[in-house]
């Protein structure tokens, strides 16, 4: 899978001006699988949406693809690496994707990952509760350990209180 060289410079273009937020390059120091950082995670969800929306044709907003692929691992990396709560990963995700997308958008997205993240944690639950020290890793075959009666409600009730 292989994109043009103007297809890459394109990428990159809509890309660069989240690239060099601190807090964007702090994602290079989490390794989310195996060697594989959150940043360069990002980035290939991001090359592989752009590459399949040209290659099929879809017409989907490029944009909107390539910094979803950063927001969902943004909202990913500052809860499970720093232990953030919503309303804190909402202010990090309005500051670092200002001007790209409304508070509602940023809101509904966060709000929609924790209820997904944690509705899924139930194909995580076939292996004891255990404790994880330093890095995580999602893998259940690997160092990811979340509590089996983990709930969304009290993240939820967090998203709640935050005010438009």
């Amino acid at each position: 899978m292989q994109l043009s060289e103007i297809e890459r410079e394109q990428l990159y273009a809509i890309v660069e001006k989240y690239d060099h937020h601190p807090d964007v390059q702090r994602m290079r120091e989490y390794i989310q699988h195996g060697s594989v950082t959150t940043y360069q995670h990002c980035k290939n969800v991001a090359l592989v949406s752009f590459w399949l929306n040209r290659r099929l044709h879809l017409h989907a907003d490029e944009t909107s693809l390539a910094v979803g692929a950063l927001l969902h691992d943004f909202y990913l990396y500052f809860m499970l690496r720093f232990g953030y709560e919503p309303g804190k990963i909402y202010r990090l995700a309005m500051q670092t994707f200002e001007g790209v997308y409304e508070k509602e958008t940023i809101l509904k997205w966060l709000t929609t990952f924790c209820r997904r993240f944690f509705n899924q944690q139930f194909k995580r639950s076939c292996l004891p509760d255990g404790p994880k020290i330093g890095t995580v890793a999602l893998s259940p075959r690997g160092d990811w350990r979340m509590p089996s009666d983990a709930c969304a409600q009290v993240w939820m009730r967090d998203l709640e209180k935050i005010s438009l």
